[in-house]
């Protein structure tokens, strides 16, 4: 269902793919691998600093914001538009702080668990 109180909302088709070393959520996925010779000096930042961004690598005109979910080849992302006035370190924080909630409800969880 569309949002009824946003005057923009973006989705994308179930099944959309492009390349993982595009755009911060792939990038974010490859910085929670182990280090690989020819990886983008994006993804060693990445796995330095637990966050990437990126611009216009998956959708001219929009900006990403993502961090690695740990033990999984996943990440979670904001995606925004660049020049909007978003506070970045307040989306990194809320970012990692939601991948920490991910990472604590999967540690705990027996279904998940291994």
């Amino acid at each position: 269902q569309e949002p009824t109180t946003s005057h923009v909302h973006l989705t994308y088709k179930p099944g959309i793919r492009h390349p993982i070393d595009r755009g911060a959520p792939g990038l974010a996925v490859l910085a929670g691998e182990p280090e690989r010779l020819d990886e983008r000096a994006e993804v060693a930042a990445a796995r330095r600093d637990g966050w990437v961004k990126s611009v216009g690598e998956v959708v001219e005109g929009l900006a990403a914001i993502a961090v690695p979910l740990a033990g999984l080849e996943a990440s979670i992302a904001a995606v925004f538009l660049p020049g909007a006035g978003v506070d970045e370190p307040t989306i990194v924080e809320a970012l990692t702080r939601a991948a920490a909630s991910i990472d604590d409800h999967l540690q705990s969880s027996p279904a998940v668990a291994s």
